[in-house]
């Protein structure tokens, strides 16, 4: 009954955002004049990146292209791979989760606020990825050992021009010359 819940909740969710982009004027500042906070288009990107292999990176966008060809030589990464995309509209905070490899789950949590010198950069104070991935309902402990606690993978805080996509970080992963990079884009 639960799952039902949260699927309608969520379904009615995502029809009244289609319904309020569809009638939101395109400029923030006209939507911070019509009464409530600008809100903004966040979307993460979550690849895996190795020190050997192919590119793999369809369905990543163009910007997203261009911020990884700008940290390819500060990091020792020659290929990456789009594993999940989010894209979540907020006007100060949000939650998105993701899946990478071996079907771990990522949640990513952030807060910002608008920059009061310049109104067309978003200054993140908190970011967050933690691996949330559980055990199996069937997986039964025996004695003696402990449940998985979440993992934290990247605390960061930035600032982002409105339109630019950055690279948040990097989380090494399992292995060596692997890691997790996310990348972030805030659109009006």
């Amino acid at each position: 009954m639960l799952r039902k819940t949260k699927m309608t909740l969520t379904a009615l969710i995502l029809m009244i955002s289609g319904l309020s982009l569809a009638q939101a004027p395109p400029a923030a500042p006209d939507r911070a004049r019509a009464g409530g906070p600008p809100s903004y288009l966040i979307t993460i990107a979550l690849l895996k990146a190795d020190v050997s292999g192919d590119e793999k990176l369809e369905g990543l966008s163009e910007a997203g292209r261009v911020a990884l060809e700008d940290i390819r030589e500060f990091l020792p990464f020659k290929s990456y791979q789009l594993l999940d995309v989010a894209l979540t509209r907020s006007s100060h905070d949000g939650r998105v989760m993701l899946n990478g490899p071996n079907d771990q789950d990522f949640s990513i949590e952030f807060v910002y606020d608008i920059d009061a010198e310049h109104p067309d950069r978003l200054l993140f104070a908190h970011f967050e990825m933690v691996d949330v991935t559980r055990p199996s309902a069937a997986g039964v402990l025996a004695p003696g050992e402990a449940p998985s606690v979440d993992r934290y993978l990247l605390n960061s805080s930035f600032a982002i021009e409105l339109g630019e996509t950055i690279v948040v970080g990097s989380s090494k992963l399992d292995g060596p010359g692997k890691a997790l990079v996310v990348l972030l884009t805030a659109i009006p």
